[in-house]
């Protein structure tokens, strides 16, 4: 009935793993839960090397690193079952009707999205903090809010789909750098008049990365915006839109900014006061640099 796939990249496995294990089995469905592993530290490994204790459970090292996209299609290749469960590693559960809840409303879609949370209380080491506010602040949204527009910010960490229609469209496995390839994923659903479905049925991303981090990302996910863009993708992103909007008048206060103002941001977003705005303004100077430079 059910394949929960879970790509692994540099995380303890075993409390997902568990948790998922009970939960499927309380519902008393068919289910598998297949983990493979996409080139993590052996540190990782070691800790995980122990994930079959069932004979439900497939654990798996690959041998090269797939990415994002690839490794989620060899998921679902592998997956016996006709619902496909995509949830990311670093992930927790608020209760115990995690499963439970999508298996109620298997009927409403071919894709039902489940969303997206962070803890309640910041993380105490400020090094974390301004991920978790871009998350909580950005990320959050109740089934009523994505459901106002279902296809937009599809996100790959926690959704379900029958197996049948994620064989007809896939991840794009040309994608093989950082960003976006959920953002086309959903941009497919839609064209393919896929039927989508929310739920409030989130996952907690626990893995926040440090501000550095977390920029330096961001940072790469804009510079495969541009080159899938550039390709030919026309990947409508919320920021690439903002920036197609207003590219004369930004690309004109790039030209005037000095580069002590994009220093003068980066101190604040490592503050204990961060600002958003900061941030959106941050990415749009980026932006009109990775462009000219494309």
């Amino acid at each position: 009935m059910l394949s929960i796939l879970i790509p692994i990249f540099n995380y303890d496995m075993r409390p997902i793993v568990e948790d998922l294990f009970h939960q499927a089995n309380d519902q008393n469905i068919e289910f598998e839960i297949i983990c493979l592993d996409d080139g993590s530290e052996m540190r990782y490994k070691k800790i995980n090397e122990h994930l079959s204790f069932s004979d439900k459970i497939i654990y798996e090292e690959l041998a090269l690193n797939q990415g994002r996209a690839k490794i989620r299609n060899t998921l679902a290749t592998r997956a016996k079952f006709p619902w496909l469960l995509f949830l990311d590693c670093d992930t927790g559960f608020p209760d115990g009707n995690f499963l439970k809840n999508y298996l109620e409303a298997l009927e409403r879609a071919d894709v039902i999205v489940g969303g997206r949370i962070y803890t309640q209380e910041p993380p105490e080491d400020l090094d974390f903090y301004f991920h978790w506010k871009y998350g909580s602040q950005r990320e959050v949204k109740n089934a009523k809010q994505r459901s106002a527009y279902p296809y937009q910010g599809f996100m790959t960490n926690n959704f379900l789909i029958k197996k049948s229609v994620f064989n007809l469209l896939q991840f794009d496995c040309n994608i093989t750098q950082y960003g976006h390839e959920d953002t086309l994923f959903g941009q497919e659903l839609k064209k393919l008049n896929v039927s989508i479905g929310h739920i409030d049925n989130p996952s907690i991303h626990l893995g926040l990365e440090t501000t550095e981090e977390f920029i330096a990302k961001s940072k790469k996910a804009i510079d495969n915006l541009v080159t899938l863009n550039a390709n030919g993708k026309n990947v409508r992103a919320k920021i690439y839109t903002r920036y197609s909007e207003h590219k004369n008048i930004i690309t004109k206060i790039v030209k005037i900014i000095p580069n002590k103002i994009e220093r003068l941001i980066l101190k604040n977003l490592k503050s204990s006061r961060p600002s958003l705005f900061l941030f959106d303004v941050y990415r749009l100077i980026y932006l009109a640099h990775a462009e000219q430079n494309s």
